[in-house]
């Protein structure tokens, strides 16, 4: 990396200049991602095999999992942490990823509305919800969130999200 601060893996080469990089000597030149990410597009700007509005309303193109209900903790109590690995891997118990490249993807299950560090739960208010094929199943993707999260009753140290800096 050298003295340059602004030379790294995804810029190799590149430097800082007005709180962005510039592309470096092997870098593509500006805007070519960007106009070969678009090349796929139809005309109308839809992605091919892509339902018009799923990025907007996915509800309407996506299937609904058969069991769906609230996750409450053991206790109330701020979030103060939660383990990110331990609920991606409920979600692949659940059949929403995959262990093996082979595996098949059940895009109906997993967890929605799920607390954030900072943010009190209890009986009013849950860690989140699971979408589940069977009960069962969903029993057990509720253990493993009530284990991904850590609660407390002071303040929660939470730190400043990447996309909130911008």
């Amino acid at each position: 990396m050298g003295s340059d601060p602004g030379a790294g893996r995804g810029n190799p080469g590149g430097r800082r200049v007005g709180g962005g990089l510039r592309p470096g000597p092997r870098a593509p030149a500006a805007g070519l991602a960007r106009r070969r990410g678009t090349a796929t597009l139809q005309p109308d700007g839809r992605c091919p095999g892509r339902p018009r509005g799923l990025h907007r309303e996915p509800w309407r193109h996506l299937p609904w999992a058969p069991v769906v209900h609230p996750v409450h903790a053991e206790r109330g109590g701020i979030v103060q942490a939660v383990d990110t690995r331990a609920i991606g891997l409920a979600v692949v118990a659940l059949g929403g990823g995959r262990k093996r490249p082979e595996d098949e993807v059940d895009p109906a299950v997993g967890f929605s509305a799920l607390a954030l560090p900072g943010e009190r739960v209890g009986d009013e208010q849950p860690l989140g919800l699971v979408h589940a094929r069977d009960a069962a199943s969903a029993e057990r993707a509720a253990a493993a969130l009530r284990a991904a999260y850590q609660l407390g009753d002071g303040e929660a140290q939470v730190a400043e999200l990447i996309g909130q800096r911008y």
